[in-house]
């Protein structure tokens, strides 16, 4: 190996109980123990392959059967990138594509398979399922990848037996079902520290430095009158301007982060704050309709609801080339409905996938929903515009 290289910090596999998860931070409590049970799994279906990347794709964490695989030992592996580890399964374009579009896009869920043409275990397809963070909690922050590639034997290559042809199918499957169980839980847990994060950032934003900054601007009008020296004076004065655009600043990434309008006075309120923004910022015609029922819903899922809905709008701006958008809510017994209706270029959905740039973003929102019991529902013909419903469930009451 080429000891010049660029290596990350390597992580002690012996010690990765408490310094290697809390590197994960921005997850809840819960979160690190799945992580050492995802490390620590081997499948009964087959091959299992676990391992985390950072924002560079250089080996951070890695279960046992990535090291017997790849031969080498934990010390020898961690920091280097993926690339220099051999074994082409994870140097199919594809998977550095996927890779690469959920570091752009700060996070997300993706699926891909590659064909798997080594010796060890044999032909066969690695399904990587691929959940990607911005540890936005973490100090320093942390972006990472954790890719979990389940191998799936060629049909060819299976030899059993008549109890095994039998027994296997039904093995196999429901550790599949067990693992992708705690990989949604994972990525539940991954979703809620998001936007608890989101919120406790732009909260620091507001109480520390706008009040600062504010109180700062209020000392120097206390200096200003203090002296009649003209020089002085605008000296003050150009000062007062600089502090005021670094005040709308704050503001601006206060509410691209968390707008405290979404917890303070409602969702509703929030929608119509972002349908207003867009307008100002984009020239796009965006109305919000209601059926004014009550909309209960808790912190996370308002917080995700919100963040999905400006991004579908986004969307309808970049790839709909839409002009006008209308969102929709309206609430049934236990769900509240938020249609997002653009009148774009509209797209063919059945053809949206993880392998494009639309579908990918698409996907994330599906997932992350999914990971709190909501859904993403897809209309649309090309040249005829687009519809997305989010559907978030309602708060129980206590």
């Amino acid at each position: 190996m080429n000891e010049s290289k660029d290596r990350s910090t390597p992580i002690d596999s012996d010690s990765a109980g408490s310094s290697a998860y809390s590197m994960c931070s921005g997850l809840t409590s819960a979160a690190p123990a799945l992580l050492r049970t995802l490390l620590d799994q081997r499948s009964t279906a087959g091959l299992c392959l676990t391992f985390i990347l950072d924002a560079e794709l250089r080996l951070q964490l890695a279960n046992r059967c990535f090291h017997d695989l790849c031969g080498v030992k934990p010390e020898e592996a961690y920091g280097l990138p993926l690339s220099d580890l051999g074994l082409g399964a994870w140097n199919a374009p594809c998977l550095h594509t996927c890779l690469q579009r959920l570091v752009a896009a700060g996070g997300g869920v993706a699926e891909v398979e590659v064909p798997w043409k080594a010796a060890d275990p044999g032909p066969g397809i690695m399904r990587w399922r691929v959940t990607g963070s911005q540890g936005l909690a973490s100090s320093p922050p942390w972006p990472w990848l954790l890719l979990v590639g389940e191998w799936i034997a060629a049909p060819e290559a299976v030899e059993t037996t008549d109890v095994d042809r039998e027994t296997a199918p039904a093995e196999a499957q429901n550790s599949l079902q067990l693992y992708r169980k705690r990989l949604q839980r994972l990525t539940s847990e991954l979703v809620l520290a998001e936007e608890r994060a989101r919120r406790q950032i732009a909260a620091e934003l507001h109480d520390r430095i706008g009040q600062g900054l504010a109180a700062t601007q209020l000392q120097l009008g206390a200096l200003r009158r203090t002296t009649e020296a003209l020089p002085v004076q605008k000296s003050i004065d150009k000062l007062h301007d600089q502090i005021d655009k670094i005040i709308d600043d704050a503001r601006n990434l206060t509410f691209e982060i968390s707008p405290p309008v979404l917890y303070e006075v409602g969702f509703e309120a929030a929608l119509e704050w972002l349908a207003e923004q867009y307008t100002q910022l984009y020239d796009l015609d965006v109305t919000v309709t209601s059926d004014g029922q009550d909309i209960p819903l808790d912190e996370d899922m308002r917080g995700l609801l919100f963040r999905s809905t400006r991004e579908l709008l986004f969307n309808a701006i970049k790839h709909a080339q839409a002009e006008r958008v209308v969102i929709g809510v309206h609430r049934d017994a236990d769900s509240v409905h938020v249609a997002v209706t653009d009148n774009g270029i509209g797209c063919d959905v059945a053809a949206l996938d993880e392998q494009n740039s639309d579908g990918l973003g698409l996907f994330s929102i599906r997932e992350r929903m999914d990971s709190l019991g909501g859904s993403l529902r897809l209309q649309s013909t090309p040249g005829q515009g687009m519809r997305c419903v989010l559907i978030a469930p309602l708060q129980q009451s206590a």
